[in-house]
């Protein structure tokens, strides 16, 4: 979500004469990154609340690791999902360039790092690639934390 969030919001900005409007004001792209990280860091906090609240307390999944572990991993992941979303915003013009580009990249890493479909299942070629993929060891160190 943090990528598809940040993205969105600054090519929204920049579509909607926004970020103009800030230039004029004398604002740096230092402080308009920095405030970005801000609040979209709010935002994850929030999520990450609501998802392990819900995983935890709901659905009773076990986590025998420590919960802070698991905060810290989810905040990380999160944030390198906000990178990402900051280098599509600068890339892409439209919002839906940059919506395409955040689905097509998302999903397929998705399916392929082991939270849908086991890693043992996957054809060994298959098993290669997805070991280089961002989310796979986040996953497994995820696993790790919640079962030991």
């Amino acid at each position: 979500m943090t990528v598809a969030i940040t993205a969105l919001s600054l090519v929204t900005e920049r579509c909607e004469g926004t970020q103009d409007r800030i230039w004029v004001t004398g604002v740096k792209s230092s402080e308009i990154i920095f405030s970005q990280m801000i609040v979209h860091s709010v935002v994850l906090i929030i999520q990450i609340s609501i998802v392990l609240f819900t995983a935890l307390h709901v659905y009773k999944i076990p986590c025998m690791g420590n919960l802070i572990y698991v905060a810290l991993l989810c905040f990380a992941q999160g944030f390198c999902g906000m990178t990402f979303g900051l280098v599509v915003s600068s890339i892409f013009v439209t919002e839906i360039n940059a919506h395409q580009v955040t689905i097509s990249t998302f999903y397929p890493v998705l399916l392929l790092c082991g939270i849908l479909w086991p890693l043992e299942g996957q054809p060994l070629g298959m098993r290669k690639i997805t070991t280089w993929l961002p989310m796979t060891k986040p996953v497994d160190a995820m696993r790790g934390i919640l079962l030991k």
